[in-house]
């Protein structure tokens, strides 16, 4: 067994020299041209050595990212999507109501152009302008010359919009355990940053107080209107009631006057109940409006960071120069092939013309 196992070893460590001369074999021509290319070589990637130390250095701006946490609301109305109302807004995010909680679709609403919208044309205090401004003026966004006039500012807001969604801007995430949901916003000040992502969080909380559409509130609607008309039949009632008692004003009981007064007493007091009730319901129904509100658990507002996120120069370093040294040894060991085929190229211009 034992003389078996230093068999196999002893082929596979041939096979692996074999694997190793033959990897020598194909790159042993291109390093030779690489090697004669050494100088030109050297001077190449020295100069692409000081343009990125340039570049990092002297042209890469700065930039800061803040995190706001959204807590879910364990326990209440509104952390279910049933209890809490939340099921309208899953409907108008397009999203399925299935085991979904709430901050799933508060990272939807995010993203949605009624929310992340008033936040981008607020003004802010910034560095670079003496007065505030909102982020479109503060980015310099140009409208494209083939939008009509009337909507070119409409053009200026939809390319900001974009830059937050796509451009990496806004980023967000729920955690699947947790359920927690977390904003983060990166711009060049860092002031800055903590005032967008705490605008957009209130943008947030502001439209789902505003625009959702709980049960409860279809309730109030509903009760509020049938109490007005209830209290102008009552009113209507008592009215005929005293009407009748001053008209019948009379020593003794006439049978045919008792029954018409016992009618109207009744018809009041069918009235007085109706509208009792239905106010009793209304009020607990407003209850029920306001624990029914759903409230952003915020665990903590963005703050002024004091350490800038970037740019990472030590990594962005290692990539160019490795993008550089890669790019300019592929291009000394195929640069027989590429003067041939461009040769050809060439020649085939001329053919055509």
């Amino acid at each position: 067994m034992a003389l078996f196992d230093e068999d196999a070893e002893k082929r596979q460590k041939i096979s692996m020299e074999k694997k190793l001369e033959e990897w020598r074999d194909i790159l042993m021509p291109f390093m030779l041209l690489i090697w004669q290319k050494r100088k030109t070589w050297m001077i190449f990637n020295g100069a692409a050595l000081v343009l990125i130390l340039l570049y990092l250095f002297f042209l890469a701006k700065p930039y800061f990212t803040v995190s706001v946490d959204i807590l879910p609301d364990y326990g209440s109305k509104s952390s279910s999507l049933e209890g809490g109302g939340l099921s309208d807004l899953a409907a108008m995010a397009g999203l399925n109501i299935e085991a979904i909680a709430p901050t799933d679709i508060y990272e939807d609403l995010i993203q949605s152009e009624s929310v992340l919208g008033p936040a981008l044309l607020s003004k802010y205090l910034t560095k670079e302008y003496k007065d505030s401004v909102n982020l479109v003026d503060y980015f310099d966004i140009q409208p494209m010359s083939n939008v009509p006039p009337n909507l070119r500012e409409r053009s200026r807001f939809l390319e900001l919009f974009d830059m937050f969604g796509k451009g990496g801007m806004l980023k967000s995430g729920v955690d699947r355990q947790t359920k927690i949901l977390t904003l983060s916003i990166t711009m060049p000040e860092s002031k800055l940053a903590a005032d967008v992502a705490n605008r957009i969080v209130n943008s947030l909380d502001r439209y789902i107080r505003t625009q959702r559409k709980s049960f409860a509130t279809n309730q109030r609607m509903y009760l509020e209107k049938r109490v007005k008309e209830i209290s102008d039949t009552l009113a209507i009632a008592e009215d005929r009631l005293r009407s009748f008692k001053e008209k019948n004003i009379m020593g003794g009981p006439i049978p045919r006057l008792v029954l018409e007064e016992s009618r109207l007493g009744r018809s009041v007091e069918l009235q007085q109940t109706v509208y009792a009730d239905l106010s009793r319901q209304l009020e607990l129904v407003k209850l029920d409006e306001i624990k029914d509100a759903p409230v952003l658990n915020i665990k903590e507002f963005a703050g002024d960071p004091l350490i800038k996120d970037g740019p990472r120069r030590a990594r962005m370093f290692i990539l160019f120069m490795f993008f550089s040294v890669v790019a300019s040894s592929m291009f000394f060991a195929y640069e027989p092939k590429l003067k041939k085929a461009w040769a050809l190229i060439w020649n085939i211009r001329h053919y055509f013309r």
